[in-house]
């Protein structure tokens, strides 16, 4: 029985309101994820509701995973409930109970993930002849043909129309559903069949990010005797991108007259880092602590992202040696282009780093080939996936898409089988249950995977583990088709499970390695790749003790003990908007990266930045902070030379620093080094090339016309520093900056300290 005086008052009070709809306005570290178990355990506990009544929605896997341990032994039977991603629920409505048969699907359907869609329409306009302008824009297209805007999308003259009909007759001839039509096709069956499921009671988290056909589908769940409790924080809608909107309080406030309740006190940051925060804050909402003042926000300049680099791993070495460990120092930035450089000179120094990217199919060939394969195999029908398994020029036949098309064609007409192919032969003949039935070795034998995969090949031993942990998956799983949903929702489970939940699939593959190996020597090799990948794959989803390189969107319900946020320069954080929404959107992700910081952190921004349209100096967010709060900003100096003698100081300092570790650098190690972050590295933009070379020029021409400026007034520009006034008209004054050249600037929107 839970204890619900362990609650704080707000949280208590969220936890034992009973109104039909109830918002919780959750601000960051409020224990949203306690509320909502809490929830939970009172509804089922207290007042008798069966776990089979609710409904719980997440927006990822993890949080529906750590919701459902933490109600571990309370809610019965896995089959029962209603717990999971909006994507996962949907899904199991849809082959449970729901006649999708109406739409013209059978339950056996398979989720398509959009890489598959698009492979779809291009062999439609190939097999149809079709004229498609735009074809680079085609995803866009078609994602915006579905959108219920109101609006009808622009006519550009072309088949368009005619390939989304086509396509969509197509996907039902393949029994299969985008993600977008999982939500959008559970929400219309719903309607049409009220009677089927209208849970008691609907728990919703991070509410701030759905979209419009995820809220048409809670409209469709909710019944007369429905309540809803749903949990999120408009100051975290950082995904409107994806459809999410910042006025969505508002919206469920309205349709549902709903009662608002706050979750306002934050337990994980200090009381200096909350009240920074604050100055980000965009609904008037309030942000209360109870951890101690702590340290000071930190603001460090630095040179540019390799200077920086080299001073991060001094820092994380100090944190290290002060006893946090490597995995609790986070390094946020706001493009995932800036994460190369760290990578390298953290690894070169010998810190650990894991860089959270979210693997595509396509990024591992063998996996995304073979996934084309297994698809095929339990549906003839799905003759996208056939296609690209056949035609593939590294693993497949190699075939041209017509002649792979005819071949298919053919044996769905006549059942004859093109003559020495045994990958067409396997994927026809294969039945579903041998792939839990049957050893590892049997199915490679099956598909002649060895003549497709080439011993001989460079990577064979790595795609042959690869393939071998889709195996294993399999078994696990306990149906190919479950496994292949999966994938499709929840991304790549490379080796899926292996030594987590099922160290029998492991020990399946150790066998298999010990089978097919010659002698001691070849399965050492072999063992040894099997765990360098096993290892990878682990690290992907587990916590090792490593420093923590992400985008501030993937930060997103995390904390670590320390965080560095890079790059706060004006034209990359904020990036340039093209309006008031995207400003403001790039002010909450601004606030959710600075609340990941539970004790220290530290801000930076680059004087002499890399990348187009990036201002050199402090950013505006920087500017916001009330002095007492950080340390390190400095004040704009105005006293003539102080500028230039400071920048020009600085680069010889860096110049220096870079030239003694090269002389220190082994000559094998000065060889292997990026070219990202040589020290000799040209500036390869041709605009600021030119600038260079224009403001060379200019330069020199200074010294033979020195006597006809001497004269001119100098003034101070709070990023450019000192310089001297060339010319100015009405609208328009041009200054000679020392440091950075001759620039034309608008008076209107100019201060400038005279001298």
């Amino acid at each position: 029985m839970m204890d619900l005086n362990k609650l704080n008052p707000y949280q208590k009070e969220a936890v034992l309101d009973e109104s039909p709809a109830c918002l919780v306005n959750a601000n960051v570290g409020s224990g949203k994820t306690t509320v909502l178990t809490a929830k939970v355990r009172y509804l089922c506990e207290q007042k008798g509701v069966a776990p089979k009544d609710l409904m719980v929605l997440t927006f990822t896997n993890k949080a529906a995973n750590e919701i459902r341990e933490r109600l571990e032994n309370l809610t019965g039977k896995e089959e029962d409930l209603w717990f999971g991603t909006f994507h996962s629920v949907a899904l199991r409505m849809l082959q449970t109970i729901l006649p999708v048969e109406e739409l013209g699907y059978t339950k056996e359907f398979q989720v398509c993930i959009p890489e598959e869609e698009m492979q779809m329409a291009q062999q439609l306009i190939t097999e149809q002849n079709l004229q498609i302008k735009y074809k680079n824009r085609l995803k866009k297209r078609l994602d915006q043909s579905r959108q219920k805007s109101g609006r009808k999308p622009k006519d550009y003259g072309d088949d368009f129309e005619r390939l989304c009909t086509l396509l969509e007759e197509e996907k039902k001839k393949q029994n299969k559903m985008t993600y977008e039509e999982l939500i959008l096709h559970t929400g219309q069956l719903l309607q049409s069949h009220p009677e089927i499921l209208r849970p008691l009671w609907l728990i919703i988290d991070e509410v701030q990010d759905c979209d419009q056909s995820q809220l048409d589908l809670l409209d469709s769940l909710m019944g007369k005797d429905s309540h809803l409790f749903a949990v999120g924080d408009p100051n975290q809608v950082i995904y409107s991108w994806r459809g999410s909107a910042f006025q969505i309080f508002f919206q469920l406030k309205n349709r549902y007259q709903a009662m608002e309740l706050s979750l306002p006190i934050n337990y994980r940051s200090s009381g200096t880092i909350l009240s920074a925060a604050r100055r980000f804050l965009q609904n008037g909402s309030t942000l209360e602590g109870v951890k101690s003042e702590g340290g000071k926000v930190q603001i460090r300049k630095q040179y540019d992202p390799f200077q920086e680099a080299e001073d991060l791993v001094a820092r994380i070495r100090e944190l290290h040696m002060q006893g946090i460990p490597y995995h609790e120092i986070g390094i946020l930035y706001r493009l995932q282009n800036q994460s190369a450089l760290l990578e390298q000179v953290l690894t070169r120094n010998g810190i650990p780093v894991h860089v959270a990217v979210k693997e595509k199919m396509e990024d591992i060939p063998v996996v995304q080939w073979f996934f084309h394969v297994l698809r095929f195999c339990v549906n003839h029908s799905d003759t996208t996936s056939g296609v690209e398994a056949l035609c593939n020029k590294t693993y497949g036949e190699g075939w041209t898409t017509k002649k792979a098309l005819q071949q298919i064609r053919r044996w769905e007409t006549e059942e004859t089988l093109p003559k020495d192919s045994p990958l067409f032969s396997g994927m026809v003949n294969v039945q579903e249950d041998v792939f839990v039935t049957e050893e590892t070795d049997q199915l490679w034998e099956m598909f002649s995977l060895d003549r497709y995969l080439m011993p001989s090949r460079a990577g064979y031993r790595e795609d042959k583990v690869r393939i071998m942990g889709i195996f294993a998956g399999i078994r696990e799983k306990g149906s190919v088709r479950e496994f292949l949903n999966d994938v499709a929702l929840y991304g790549i489970p490379l080796l899926y499970s292996v030594g987590k939940t099922n160290p029998v699939a492991e020990n399946q593959i150790t066998e298999d390695l010990t089978t097919n190996c010659s002698n001691t020597e070849d399965f050492d090799e072999k063992e040894q790749t099997y765990i360098g990948i096993v290892k990878k794959e682990k690290f992907r989803e587990e916590a090792e003790d490593a420093v923590q390189l992400m985008t501030l969107h993937a930060s997103k319900g995390l904390e670590f003990t320390c965080v560095f946020i890079i790059g706060v320069n004006d034209g990359l954080l904020p990036l340039r908007g093209t309006g008031f929404e995207q400003e403001d959107e790039e002010r909450r992700l601004f606030f959710v990266g600075m609340t990941r910081a539970k004790e220290q952190l530290e801000l930076s921004y680059y004087t002499s930045p890399d990348g187009y349209g990036i201002l050199p100096g402090p950013g505006k967010y920087l500017k916001m902070f009330p002095k007492d709060l950080i340390e390190g900003l400095d004040e704009p100096k105005y006293a003539e030379g102080n500028a230039a003698e400071h920048l020009q100081a600085m680069k010889r300092q860096i110049l220096q620093a870079r030239e003694e570790r090269t002389l220190q650098m082994p000559e094998e190690d000065f060889r292997t080094i990026s070219p990202e972050i040589d020290v000799e590295k040209p500036d390869t933009d041709p605009c600021r090339h030119e600038e260079k070379e224009e403001n060379s020029a200019k330069s020199a021409t200074n010294h033979t016309d020195a006597d006809s400026v001497a004269n001119q007034p100098r003034v101070a520009h709070e990023k450019y520093g000192v310089g001297t006034v060339i010319s100015e008209n009405e609208d328009t004054i041009t200054i000679r900056f020392d440091d950075y050249g001759e620039k034309e600037l608008l008076k209107m929107f100019t201060v400038l300290h005279p001298l």
